[in-house]
Parts: structure tokens; C-alpha cells; sequence
């Protein structure tokens, strides 16, 4: 809670609702204020913004350590699995290890999978900007990596039928979004391009505007939360 206090500092936008336009007539097809408190707003925020606070609350963190101007560029192998990765930062080349790898370096990632190693986020599953839900995604990754791998990891250990079983867990609310996306940017489509003549009929125009309030909470909860939210168990 204080760490979500925190962030809700920072400088950025609230949305309590969604509105479109079709045809002339105004359509609210999200209402986040229905959404379990105190989460009843969406929130946008500059990335640069948002990666400095986590990066400075985990400079907080015992063993955390952050290296800036620094790219990953080849995995390091022993024996068939992924114990680190190799890098090139400021200061030249150099190699960091670990019991785990994990890619968050986004859709432009060239790291594959190997006992060892996960992806997550955009890594994993590139998300369109459709709906605005790559970053919730990419955080309920982290999340439920974080819950699966935390004991193991105490240990120095990462199993990796409990990697192969976040992988599972995660793969198919992100595959599902993904085709919906791919929906939503068809619909889309048809409504911009329309020249001349109505993008929906006029008759499903109505239907919808009669429906909002009944679909509005569903679709907050579908951007808000997620089709699969993931909720920290570390104590």
C-alpha cells in the first residue's frame, strides 16, 4: 500500500472513464470507479518517470544493483543451462551470474529460453498499444514469477518445472489479450476509415448506448485487472 501511495505521487494522469465517439454519439464503454477500492482510477504515467521510481525503491533493497548504459548481448551457458548473461556497459565488457535470468528488455529481445532463463513482458508476449494493458501484463509477469520462484531463489535455486509452470500460468491470459487486440484494432480500423457513410449501423449504435452501464464495469475490469490478476503472496 505504501509503495502504490508513493507512485500515485509522482507526476501523472487519472482516468476514471473511457469514452468513444461513434457516429456522433458519446458511448462510456469503461468505468473504473466500479473497480474494488482504492483502485478506481487508471493511471498514466511517463515511462522515464515510472522506471526511476522502481528503480529507486529498489535501490532500498539489500543486493539490488543496477547497471545504467548497459546491454545484455549473449547468455552464458554451462552444462545446457543459463547461469548469467554477458554485457557491455560504460566501462567495457563484463559478465553477471545468477541462479535465474529473467528478460525484461521489451520486444526487441534477443534472448531465448533455456533452463535458467525466463522472459517477461514484452520479452515474453509484444502487446499492441491496444487497451493499454502491455505494463499490467508485464507486471503481473513479474509477480507471478516472484511468488512461484521466491523460495527456490532463497536457495539458490531455479527449478525449472516452476519456470515452465509460470510460463503456463501466463501464457494464456496474454495469448487471449493478444487476439483481442488484434479484434480491437479491426474495429478500429472500420471506425477511422469510414468516409461518407456510418461506421456501426445505426440501430447497434443504440443497442450499445442502452447496454453501456451494464458493460462498463466488466470492460474496467478487463483493462483495470486483467483477464488473470496476480496479487503478491511474499511476506
Amino acid at each position: 500500500m505504501v509503495l502504490g501511495e508513493e507512485f500515485l505521487c509522482l507526476p501523472l494522469s487519472r482516468l476514471e472513464t473511457v469514452d468513444v465517439v461513434i457516429d456522433g454519439t458519446r458511448l462510456t464503454v469503461a468505468d473504473f470507479s466500479t473497480l474494488p477500492k482504492p483502485d478506481t482510477f487508471l493511471v498514466f504515467a511517463p515511462q522515464w518517470d515510472f522506471l526511476d521510481f522502481l528503480a529507486a525503491q529498489g535501490a532500498t533493497l539489500p543486493g539490488f544493483d543496477l547497471r545504467m548504459s548497459t546491454e545484455a548481448t549473449d547468455l552464458i551457458v554451462e552444462h545446457g543451462r543459463i547461469i548469467g548473461v554477458r554485457a557491455r556497459g560504460p566501462e567495457g565488457d563484463l559478465e553477471v551470474r545468477s541462479p535465474l535470468t529473467v528478460a525484461a528488455d521489451g520486444r526487441g529481445s534477443v534472448l531465448r529460453d533455456c533452463p535458467g532463463f525466463i522472459a517477461i513482458g514484452d520479452a515474453a508476449h509484444a502487446m499492441s498499444p491496444m487497451f493499454g494493458v502491455g505494463v499490467n501484463y508485464a507486471i503481473q509477469d513479474a509477480v507471478a514469477l516472484a511468488n512461484a520462484i521466491h523460495d527456490d531463489l532463497a536457495r539458490g535455486d531455479a527449478p525449472e518445472e516452476v519456470l515452465e509452470a509460470v510460463q503456463r500460468r501466463r501464457e494464456r491470459p496474454a495469448r487471449t489479450m493478444q487476439r483481442l487486440q488484434r479484434l480491437g484494432h479491426r474495429g478500429l480500423s472500420r471506425i477511422v476509415t469510414a468516409t461518407g457513410e456510418r461506421a456501426l449501423p445505426r440501430g447497434l449504435v443504440t443497442l450499445l448506448s442502452i447496454l453501456s452501464p451494464r458493460f462498463r464495469p466488466r470492460v474496467a475490469s478487463f483493462i483495470g485487472l486483467g483477464l488473470l490478476p496476480e496479487h503478491s503472496t511474499i511476506h
